[in-house]
C-alpha cells in the first residue's frame, strides 16, 4: 500500500509559537487522482498541552463539510505525529479539501512559504495555509503572510489500497480455502460450504 503526504520530513522555522489563543489550522489541497484519506499528520510544537488533546479533521471545501474528526494522543512527542480516522475517507480527483487541526495553545509555522507545494498526487492551493481563532474546532478561513502550519494528510491513491489475499491450507483429504466470502471445503469432487468451527 502506497501512502502519500504533502510535507514529508520538512521542519517549520518556528517550532513553538503561542499567543494564548486557541487556533484551528489547516492546509488546502487537491488530490490529482481518486483515493482515500486515512488520517491526519501534524508537526507538534515543543510544548504540547497535557490535558486537552489536539483535534484533527478533514473538510470538503465546496460545502465546508467536516467529513470526519478525531484526536491525537496526549502522549505525542514534538515533531511529526499522525492519527488515523476510524474509516478511510473517499476523496475525488480535482476537488478541494482541507486537512485541519485544532490546538488549544501552541502551534508551529513558517511564514512566506513557497506555495503551491506538489508531492506525489497531492497539490496545495496558493496560499495553502489557513487559520481561525477560537475555542472550538472550526474551518480555517484566514491566511497571513503565506503561512504554513504543517497540517498534512495520509493519502492512498485508488488502486493502491491493501487487498486481503485468500489463504489456502492443505489438509489430509483436500484443501480449505479461506477468503473474505467465507470457507469452502474441497473433498476432491465437490465444494461443500462449512463453518470454521466444524472443520477439524
Amino acid at each position: 500500500m502506497s501512502t502519500q503526504n504533502i510535507f514529508g520530513s520538512e521542519i517549520p522555522s518556528v517550532d513553538n509559537a503561542s499567543d494564548g489563543t486557541a487556533y484551528s489550522l489547516g492546509t488546502r489541497f487537491k488530490p490529482q487522482v481518486n483515493g482515500t484519506i486515512t488520517g491526519i499528520r501534524w508537526y507538534f510544537p515543543l510544548s504540547v498541552d497535557a490535558v486537552v488533546p489536539v483535534k484533527a479533521g478533514l473538510y470538503y471545501m465546496p460545502t465546508s463539510y467536516l467529513m470526519d474528526q478525531t484526536e491525537f494522543s496526549l502522549s505525542a512527542a514534538p515533531g511529526w505525529n499522525s492519527v488515523d480516522f476510524d474509516t478511510p475517507l473517499v476523496v475525488t480527483a480535482g476537488e478541494l479539501y482541507q486537512a485541519a487541526i485544532w490546538t488549544p495553545h501552541h502551534y508551529v509555522a513558517t511564514n512566506n512559504y513557497s506555495w503551491p507545494k506538489t508531492s506525489g498526487d497531492l497539490i496545495t492551493e496558493t496560499p495553502g495555509g489557513f487559520f481561525t481563532a477560537g475555542e472550538d474546532f472550526a474551518i480555517p478561513n484566514n491566511s497571513f503572510s503565506n503561512g504554513n502550519y504543517f497540517v498534512d494528510v495520509l493519502f492512498t491513491p485508488e488502486g493502491d489500497e491493501e487487498v486481503s489475499e485468500p489463504l489456502t491450507i492443505t489438509i489430509w483429504n483436500g484443501t480449505i480455502e479461506i477468503s473474505v466470502g467465507g470457507v469452502v471445503v474441497w473433498d476432491g469432487t465437490t465444494e461443500v460450504p462449512a463453518n470454521v468451527d466444524t472443520i477439524v
